[in-house]
Formats: structure tokens, sequence, C-alpha cells
């Protein structure tokens, strides 16, 4: 089956007996599976693609275009501040600005492959709990232009549109896209215990992103522009609030100037420059003191990569974001401005034949805060061929948010959240290279966690953010299995326990996802015809789930998606996608209904 990566494979492999580049416990989406898996026609897009990964948990408050977490390996809030999205070096959120949300990614279309860094993180991403890096594509290699429209339509009212074309003349190559979405969502379903005498008003939403990239330059040096703009309209309810109805209104501006040169084989220098704008417009009762909000970050990475031998590797970088906000904090000690910086080293060598040892340190600082350090360690046996036993072991810093910040205890000083722990594993391997099976245990431990309280008790009262006195704990054990069956059939599984508690007490962490998680599927693929199915299961998930709610527990769940495509001529193919095709029905919040079955079909031409 061309074209078809086993999943966890990564695609950045390392020189006939060298040091790897990505860490032992990375793991890489490839386009091929995006393509194959329809998608960019998911209600949720990408975020359907990183639920079936091992260690990932997806919360959402419900529909497209509301909130959505994504829980790596167990560890708590919002995704926004605390997993990194890096689309092509530039980081589209960052620890101190949380707004950008997992719809402002780029086009499927346009993505090369996405890597998942699971904790504990190599040096170089220090300030977060993982890492989603997304890259995408450099544009064709053949001279010429081409493109691609296509149109899709389903259940709950949705509707999707999407033109593409890229081109190369001479040592340019070039890549557009336009994505359009709109959607009813869930207008009109019931809300679930303890809302079931709610009924969603108007629920819909509607997105459109345009995308384009300019790449000039080969391998020895090069340029490249990425740009993209995201507009998006969500409706909550139709209760009447400040004389509307309930709504988000949204726009990002997101641009990227990257470079890159080779003075030698042995030797790479990466640069990036970005800037991001974002206008966020918010009319909900439920958040009174926030409206209008306006932020852009901007700032450079730079990543210089030496291997003198293919036995080592010399990774260093530095990074500098400046976050500016102008919106209602909700504080009397207004905060609009915060400079991030970091500077990081990585060494890897190879003493022996089947040995790699990885050392890294990295310092962060923060405009309002001392600098902190931190580090990470890596050990790499290869007791064979086909067997890789490793040990990996991180410390990070996450500064607060730029609202945290705002609203930080006057009485304390600005501290970092520190994540520490390790991992060991073991990845084999089998039948004879065509599956790769990866088992991993690991214990991850956050300390002084900014949570947001209020404490009456002064005068006048404190609300804002302290840090915790205990300890979030993360343990947890993965098995994920790839393998080619045939030429035509590939499978895949992954088995997930992951145990988060706060100590001492043992305590639920709060909106924390199931124990329990587990994902298998099948794609066929004969150059004509491609079928892509899975399903996912969902444990029980313990602890408040709901704002401001009470201890409860989620039931478990069961889903089955599935995705075809069939070319029905050289330059025509037609497609569906049915998620929840079982049309069960069950929760990632409390109370807060996720869709049942979701069927999209459409059609595509090329020319």
């Amino acid at each position: 089956m061309a074209g078809l990566a086993l999943a966890g494979q990564p695609v950045l492999a390392a020189p006939p007996g060298g040091v790897a580049e990505l860490p032992p416990n990375a793991e890489v989406i490839t386009r091929e599976e995006l393509r194959d898996g329809l998608f960019g026609y998911d209600l949720f897009d990408v975020l359907a693609a990183l639920a079936r990964r091992a260690g990932i948990t997806v919360k959402s408050s419900s529909d497209v275009g509301a909130e959505d977490w994504l829980l790596v390996r167990g560890l708590p809030r919002d995704s926004a501040r605390n997993v990194l999205v890096l689309i092509d070096g530039m980081p589209l959120n960052d620890a101190a600005s949380e707004a950008n949300e997992f719809e402002h990614l780029p086009p499927v279309e346009l993505i090369e492959r996405i890597v998942v860094y699971r904790p504990p993180l190599p040096a170089r991403f220090g300030g977060y709990h993982a890492v989603i890096e997304v890259r995408t594509r450099r544009g064709p290699q053949r001279e010429g232009a081409r493109g691609e429209v296509a149109m899709a339509g389903g259940s709950r009212g949705t509707r999707m549109a999407s033109v593409g074309a890229e081109g190369r003349a001479g040592r340019v190559s070039w890549l557009a896209s336009l994505d359009h979405l709109r959607t009813d969502n869930l207008t009109g379903v019931r809300r679930t215990p303890p809302k079931a005498d709610q009924v969603y008003g108007d629920r819909s939403y509607r997105r459109t992103k345009p995308a384009a990239k300019v790449t000039y330059g080969d391998g020895a040096g090069g340029l490249a522009f990425y740009g993209q703009y995201v507009t998006s309209r969500k409706f909550f309810s139709d209760e009447i609030f400040r004389g509307e109805r309930e709504r988000r209104d949204r726009r990002l501006a997101a641009f990227n100037l990257a470079g890159w040169v080779r003075p030698s084989e042995a030797m790479r220098i990466e640069w990036n420059l970005f800037r991001a704008d974002e206008r966020y417009r918010l009319n909900l009762r439920m958040h009174p003191s926030v409206r209008d909000q306006d932020r852009y970050k901007q700032g450079t990475r730079v990543t210089w990569t030496w291997a003198p031998s293919p036995r080592q590797r010399l990774l260093a970088g530095g990074e500098v974001t400046e976050s500016y906000a102008r919106e209602r904090l909700g504080t009397p000690r207004p905060l609009t401005r915060l400079t991030r910086s970091g500077l990081f080293v990585e060494y890897a060598l190879r003493p022996a034949e089947r040995l790699t040892v990885e050392l890294g340190a990295r310092r962060d600082g923060l405009s309002r805060a001392a600098s902190r350090w931190s580090g990470s360690a890596a050990l790499r046996v290869r007791p064979d061929a086909r067997t890789e036993l490793y040990a990996l072991w991180s410390r990070t810093v996450r500064w607060p948010a730029l609202s945290e910040v705002a609203s930080w205890d006057p009485a304390l000083p600005v501290e970092g959240e520190r994540l520490q722990g390790g991992e060991v594993g073991l990845r084999r391997r089998l039948a004879g290279g065509r599956a790769h099976l990866r088992l991993s245990a690991f214990d991850l431990r956050l300390r002084g966690e900014a949570k947001f309280v209020m404490d009456r008790s002064r005068f006048p009262p404190f609300f804002g953010y302290r840090p915790q006195a205990d300890e979030v704990r993360s343990r947890g054990l993965e098995l994920a299995l790839d393998t080619a069956l045939s030429a035509r059939w590939r499978a895949f599984a992954n088995l997930t326990y992951n145990a988060v508690e706060r100590r001492p007490g043992g305590r639920p962490v709060d909106f924390s996802g199931p124990r329990r998680l587990a994902n298998a599927g099948l794609r066929y693929g004969d150059g004509r015809l491609t079928v892509d199915l899975a399903g996912r299961y969902g444990g029980r998930a313990e602890g408040v789930q709901a704002m401001g709610g009470r201890p409860t527990a989620l039931a478990a769940w069961f889903l089955v998606d599935a995705a075809v495509r069939f070319r029905a001529a050289r330059h025509l193919e037609a497609f569906a996608r049915g998620s929840n095709l079982l049309d069960r029905r069950y929760e990632t919040f409390d109370g807060r209904p996720m869709f049942g079955r979701v069927v999209v079909a459409g059609i595509s031409a090329r020319w």
C-alpha cells in the first residue's frame, strides 16, 4: 500500500550507526494517515487523529468551536497553556498567552507530518507539559501547477468546502489553501443531568481558514514564508445577554518567516521570525468580565545542529517571545505585556556500538521573575538489532500565563510550575520489521501548580492565582503496536493506563481523563480504494468534571469511526467519513453531551 507509513515510526531517521533525532517517546502522524483517515472532514479535525494516540485524552466542552483540551499523560488543566503547538517552528500558542485553540492549526491538506512529544521532554522544549509539532509541506518537486477542490456535506447541517493549489518554478515552490466549515453543531440537543431540563439553542459554528506557503531554496539553504488567517463565529445559545445572543467571534492572523542554511554536511542552522495577532470577542453570561480582547505575540527562535560524526550530535538554540494583551483581566493590577526567553543545549553521544547517552540543559526567563534552570537526560541501549531499551528523565518549568501573572497574589513572588519525572521503555521490531512495538512506564510529578483561589478571609477579598502546596502525580503504562499485515492491510492498537492524583491524600485531579484508554484500527488500501476503521474506548473519569461542580464520575464510552475514499477516475474521488457510528451518548465534561453519529460525504477533483 504505497505511502502508508507505520503511524508510530519516526520520519526523521538517524544516519547509519548514528544518533536518532527524535526521543523514543515521540510519535509521528504522517500525511498519509491524515489523508486516508479523512481527518480534514471530521468536525474535530486534527484532534480526532491525536485522540487515537496512546496517552492522549481529548476533553471538549461539547461541540466544535467550544473549548477543547488535550491532556497528555493526564496532566491537568487546559492544553492551551500546557501543550506547546509549533507550526514550522512558530509557536501557535505559548505559556504566557493561552488564547489559541486547535482550530487554528493549518489546513490538513498542507500538513506534512505531526510529531507528538510526550513528557518527559527534552531540554529544547522546556516550559511545557507536552509538544505538538506540525510541519507543513514544502511544495511539489516537479515544475508546473496543480490544484484540488472538494465539497462535502452531512449530518447536523454540516457543509465543508476546500480549494487548494500548489506549484513550482525553478527553486520556488508554493502552496495555497482555503477551507470553509459551517455546522449546526448541537443545536436543539437536550443537555444531560444535572441540566436535563435545558435544551441547547443556536450552537452553530462557522470557520474560514485561508493559508499559504512559499519556499525558496534547497537542502543547502533557503527561506520559507507561511501565513494563515482564521476567522470563526460560535453561538452558545439563544439566551439574550447584553442585548445579543451568547457568542464568540475570533480572528487570528499568524505569519512565520523561516530560514535554514547548511554551512557544511555536519552543520545546520534554522531560525524563525514570527508574529500572531488575535481579536477575541466574547459575549457570554458565564464570563461577564471578559468581553473584548486584543492579543499579539511575536518573537524569534534559533536552532543550531552540529553532528561532527555519526556518533555525536550537538543541538543548541534559544527563543524570545513577547506577549501582549489588551483585555479585561479581572484584576486591579492590570498586566498587559510579558517577555519569555529560553536558552538550551543538548548533547548526544554514542560511545559504544549499542549505547547512546543524551544530556540537556535549559535556562528559562520571564520578565516578571527570576530565571530558572531545568534539564533532561536519556540513556538508550540496543541489546540486539531489533530491540531498544531506554530511560528518560527531565525537569521543565512552566511560567504562569499572562492572565495568571496579572492576578497573582502580590504577597508571593511569581513562581513557575515544575514538572519532573521519568520514563522507562522498550521498542522492538517484530515480524521481520513489519511490526513495531513500544512498551513504556512513566512517573511524573507537578509541583507549584498555579491555581485560581478565592480568599474571602482577607480584606479586600483576594481572587487570583497562587501556587499549590500539594503535588499532582501522574503514573502510567502505555503499549502501542503498529503492523503491516500485508501489502494492502495495516493495523494498529494501543492501551493506556494512567492514574493521576493529588498528593498527599490521593484525591482525583479536577477535569482529569479516564484511567483506561484503548484504540485499535485497520487500514486497507489498493491504490484505488482506501478504508480506515478504528474503535476508541475510554473508561470512567472521576473527580470534578464541571466548573463549580462537585466530584462525580463520567461513564465509560466506546466509539467507532470509519473513513472510505474511492478514486472513481484519475482526477476524481468520492469519500465519506463517519464518527461515532454506533451513536453512543457520552461526555468528557459533566452535563455536556458530545456528538452522536455524524456522517459527512463529498467529492474532490484534481487538475
